[in-house]
Formats: structure tokens, sequence, C-alpha cells
């Protein structure tokens, strides 16, 4: 089948994908990386801002070998996959953004959480609902967001890697996937990503948060699925 790249969000990791990767292996040669400072990566010397994480990802994909793949960003990771497929389009023959991030807009909410009561607004922006959250789970975010490649992205955050300029130079098929239950990042980001993306879809998960991988695997799934059948 054709290689795809699945490309995790802030603080996460390749795991993140576990309910994914079993199903896009009907039809695809599934990758799921650890961006630098993540998972089982170490930090990269280079920074820990959008240009070094493009700059791994070129690393990764020149490594496999293949000439072109497709490429899943959930998150931080959809804002990594679309600066990627606007430097190097020709590595690129489809694109997925899953509540991307990169877009800066009213409504919008950091992820960052440095302590518990943080935590549990954050969870619960991310899921779209409020729930009971055990302490031991806030804690382990609130040291996540600790780690210096989490905290490294966001307190060096560079205003001028934001996506909105260079939307109309993304030439690759794109499908923006959005789970409109998302309150981390506002529906709008949805809207404007499928705006100024050319030729863009835009499909969109009812009751769904901020992780369609997680939260609706089968779904996210049968969209990546239909263009591997050419539907």
């Amino acid at each position: 089948g054709t290689p795809i790249i699945l490309i995790h969000g802030l603080g996460s990791s390749a795991e993140v994908w576990v309910s994914l990767l079993p199903r896009l292996s009907k039809k695809y040669i599934v990758y799921a990386l650890d961006l630098p400072g993540f998972g089982k990566t170490p930090l990269a010397p280079e920074g820990m801002n959008i240009r070094t994480h493009v700059l791994y990802l070129k690393r990764f994909l020149d490594a496999l070998g293949y000439p072109r793949v497709a490429l899943v960003g959930n998150s931080l990771g959809g804002w990594i996959a679309t600066r990627f497929a606007v430097e190097h389009p020709e590595q690129v023959n489809q694109l997925y953004l899953l509540n991307s991030a990169g877009l800066k807009r009213e409504g919008a909410h950091s992820p960052y959480a440095p302590d518990r009561e943080a935590a549990r607004r954050s969870i619960q922006r991310m899921w779209g609902y409020s729930l009971p959250v055990p302490g031991f789970i806030l804690d382990a975010m609130v040291r996540n967001t600790q780690r210096p490649a989490y905290r490294g992205f966001i307190q060096t955050y560079d205003q001028q890697e934001v996506l909105d300029a260079v939307l109309a130079r993304v030439y690759v098929p794109t499908t923006i996937i959005w789970g409109t239950r998302d309150h981390l990042l506002p529906i709008t980001c949805a809207y404007d990503l499928h705006a100024g993306i050319p030729h863009s879809k835009l499909e969109l998960l009812p009751g769904v948060g901020h992780t369609p991988q997680v939260e609706a695997a089968a779904k996210v799934a049968r969209i990546i699925l239909k263009d591997a059948d050419g539907s």
C-alpha cells in the first residue's frame, strides 16, 4: 500500500494513534513517529519550533526512502504537516488535518497546564464536556506540560510560523477532519483552513473533541480509506 505518516500533537507521542493504526494498515504502510522531545525521541539541538519539527520530519522521510507519502497530523502535528506540504510538496501526495493547530484565532486556548486547575480546564476543552478527572491524571498532565519540549515550544512560540500566510500555497489534496466539540481550538479554524487551502475538503465530526483519532478512530479511518479506494 501507499505509505502514510501519522504525526501527533503537543505533549503526545506515537502511541496516541493506537486505535487508528490497525484500521489504516488494511490499505496503507503505516508509520507513527515520536517528534523530537516527545515519546522516545530526544530533544533536537536545533530548537523546539515548527521549523525544527519540519526539518526532522524531512530527515525521517528521507531515511524511509519513499518518493511520496500521505501525512496525517493532529493539532501540532497538523501544523507541522501543513508547513511540510508547503515546503516539500513533491514528497506529499495527500494531507489530512485533524483539529489542526497553526491559526491564531479568538477563542483558542493554550493547553499549557502549570497546575491541577489549568489541567482540568484543558482536559474539558479538549474533550468538549465536563467530567470528573482523578488527581493522578491531572498531575501527569501538569508534569507533561513541564517537559522541555512542551514548555519550550510554548515559551518560544513564533508568530511568524502561523499558517495564515501560507495556506494558499498548499497544493496537495487536503482533507480537514474536525471534531466539532473541540473547545481548545474554535471551529472557525476548521472553516478558515478549508477556505484557505485550495480545493480542500472538510469533514465535520459532531460530538467529537480535539483528538478524533482517539475519540472517533473508526470514522477517521473510513474517511482516509475512502481515498485509498479512490472513491
